[in-house]
């Protein structure tokens, strides 16, 4: 049985020691504190890496197919350097890193944009440009949720840490020190708290 199970059971023995009721109280505090931090660190975060994958991928699909328009214009007018600088497959830009990733697909919305004028004939009009802009504007916003979630993770360990090591101190250098004084009134109950406090579980 843990710690917390031999309290709940034997309530009655420690409620009439006002300091070992109290420090009772204090560790069931920490342990809600406990529970509610570690709910926050074992929380799925499925959704925001799936929504993170799901706009890359639809912003690397569009930037790659109105690159690839851009670059047959480009053959067109015999302008290389804006073939090469629209020279971005769609698996060069799903498989680069998140940060590489924003910077082609606003390499490539900037070459466009600045080209915009011979580009209507090739299937690239301002309505697909607003639209590379918004899905740039989407897979950036699906990073930084995802960022969030990360170092929210990063704090709460940390706080995990600080929470256990304040428990522990609670119980050695207090409860520990006051149950001695209930070992000959209340053996039984002595005897459970010293077992669990052998066992590694609050």
């Amino acid at each position: 049985m843990s710690v917390k199970g031999v309290l709940d059971k034997h309530g009655k023995k420690y409620s009439s020691v006002p300091m070992l009721a109290q420090t009772v109280g204090e560790f069931f505090v920490l342990l809600d504190e406990i529970k509610e931090v570690g709910a926050w660190t074992e929380m799925d975060t499925t959704g925001e890496t799936s929504a993170k994958l799901v706009a890359k991928d639809k912003l690397a699909s569009l930037a790659s197919r109105l690159a690839a328009s851009g670059m047959a214009c480009a053959f067109d007018r015999s302008d290389t350097e804006l073939e090469a600088a629209l020279d971005y497959a769609f698996s060069k830009t799903t498989h680069a890193r998140d940060a590489e990733t924003l910077q082609i697909a606003g390499a490539i919305s900037t070459e466009l944009f600045n080209h915009r004028a011979n580009l209507a004939g090739y299937m690239v009009t301002e309505d697909h440009l607003d639209d590379l802009q918004q899905h740039i504007q989407r897979f950036r916003e699906a990073m930084e949720i995802k960022g969030g979630v990360k170092s929210r993770r990063v704090a709460d360990i940390k706080k995990l840490v600080r929470l256990f090591k304040s428990t522990d101190d609670l119980l050695y250098r207090k409860m520990d020190r006051l149950m001695i004084r209930l070992k000959t009134d209340y053996p039984n109950f002595f005897n459970a708290y010293q077992n669990a406090r052998k066992i590694v579980d609050l």
